[in-house]
């Protein structure tokens, strides 16, 4: 997965939107095998962060929660421009974000959801999702985020 494919999305959906922005990262390191999955964030973030219900996670549940977080459509007060949300553009970026997830999910050994506590890149208001991808020595955590 490309951060410009991710900064594509987190753009338009920004674009004409009312009090409303979202932040997308995805963070890759190499490591020890032997390194447990809180230390690979730590490593894989650059940081000393905290969090809590980290739990394993299959294909199908990672791309709902990812499509529906990116698919949300606000309220009266804030969210991302409808006609942004329903363009042809939107959608192929989504087709394309899914097709890179799925190569992700598919090649690492093991999928983990976890929520940050403490130390969190970005600024959640509205939605988040933090997953942790593990292939052998090679980690991905990948995160997104809205807020106001």
């Amino acid at each position: 997965m490309k951060q410009e494919l991710l900064n594509k999305i987190a753009e338009t959906l920004h674009e004409n939107s009312l009090n409303y922005s979202v932040s997308l990262g995805i963070f890759t390191s190499q490591h020890k095998k032997s390194l447990t999955n809180e230390e690979i964030i730590c490593k894989t973030l650059n940081s000393n962060v905290s969090f809590y219900e980290m739990h394993s996670v299959e294909k199908q549940e990672i791309l709902h929660t990812v499509m529906s977080s990116l698919m949300y459509a606000g309220d009266e007060g804030s969210g991302p421009s409808k006609e942004n949300i329903n363009s042809h553009k939107f959608k192929s970026l989504l087709r394309d974000l899914t097709i890179s997830l799925t190569k992700i999910i598919s090649s690492s050994t093991e999928n983990y959801s976890f929520c940050i506590k403490d130390g969190h890149p970005y600024y959640p208001v509205f939605w988040d999702f933090s997953f942790l991808f593990v292939r052998n020595n090679f980690s991905l955590v990948f995160i997104g985020t809205s807020s106001d």
